[in-house]
């Protein structure tokens, strides 16, 4: 009995309306951090098979990053920007974040792919579908998980879902890559927009000011979107939520930690897949 009522608790929380008090904001924080409402979020987190859900997202971005590789390699060599610095830089990139054996087949394919000038447009365009194709059915894989979070049924037409999910792919992943830029390239970006624009060493010091906050308020716009257009749920639109909070604060660690592994003498990626 406890435990319904604490499930109870847990939606009645999750799906109050935007309330545009701070106050109220940690107040449902703190309904939500008691621990009758933990327990309920664990049980709820088992039932709704959310690991398995998290690798079948997994599965649609890795099918993506392929066809993702080849569009940038067609941009740059369509527009005839292809600088062979930047190449090696991304192949070392890549060399560390990749198992072996994978990195072997993305390096040949895409040296391949630069050599053969007449390649390129073809490339081009299936690279852009490709990349579309298989990220939105991440998204549309999200929305599921999300639907099956709010305990609703998908009742919108097949093309309807898809067709919100590549939206969501075009604009929010833009969202994404500035806010994850904002965070991990931060310094290199501004002392690239320094150098262009010859500004001074004031505008580094508020360019480290203003990144931070910036990256938060891509990445708080991109969960509110999210959790908004994505389930099949009628729900006011809320700008922050504690749900959001949590995530966004799990993004920034995951990314932060992600970047001490890759620079650390821990990196086992090629242990680990066996290559």
């Amino acid at each position: 009995m406890a435990s319904d009522t604490a499930e109870t608790k847990l939606r009645e929380v999750a799906q109050r309306p935007a309330r545009g008090s701070l106050k109220n904001f940690f107040g449902d924080l703190r309904d939500l951090l008691r621990y009758e409402t933990l327990k309920a979020t664990v049980k709820e987190f088992m039932r709704d098979d959310a690991l398995g859900l998290g690798a079948q997202l997994a599965f649609y971005l890795i099918l993506a990053i392929f066809p993702f590789i080849l569009f940038c390699v067609a941009i740059l060599d369509a527009f005839s920007s292809s600088d062979p610095q930047f190449v090696t830089e991304l192949f070392d990139y890549l060399r560390r974040l990749l198992p072996a054996q994978v990195f072997d087949l993305i390096q040949t394919y895409t040296e391949n792919t630069l050599r053969n000038e007449d390649t390129a447009p073809g490339l081009l365009s299936v690279g852009i579908l490709g990349t579309i194709w298989a990220a939105s059915g991440a998204f549309a894989a999200l929305m599921n998980a999300l639907n099956r979070a709010y305990d609703v049924q998908e009742t919108r037409p097949f093309w309807k879902v898809r067709g919100i999910a590549i939206i969501m792919t075009l604009g929010l992943s833009a969202l994404i890559l500035i806010g994850v830029l904002l965070l991990i390239a931060g310094p290199s970006i501004g002392r690239t927009i320094a150098e262009v624009f010859t500004l001074g060493d004031e505008f580094m010091v508020v360019w480290n000011m203003v990144r931070w906050p910036a990256a938060l308020l891509f990445m708080v716009a991109t969960v509110a979107l999210l959790f908004y257009f994505a389930p099949d749920a009628n729900q006011p639109f809320r700008w922050i939520t504690p749900g959001g909070v949590v995530g966004i604060l799990l993004w920034v660690l995951a990314s932060v930690a992600f970047n001490l592994y890759l620079s650390s003498d821990f990196n086992t990626y090629n242990e680990t897949y066996g290559s």
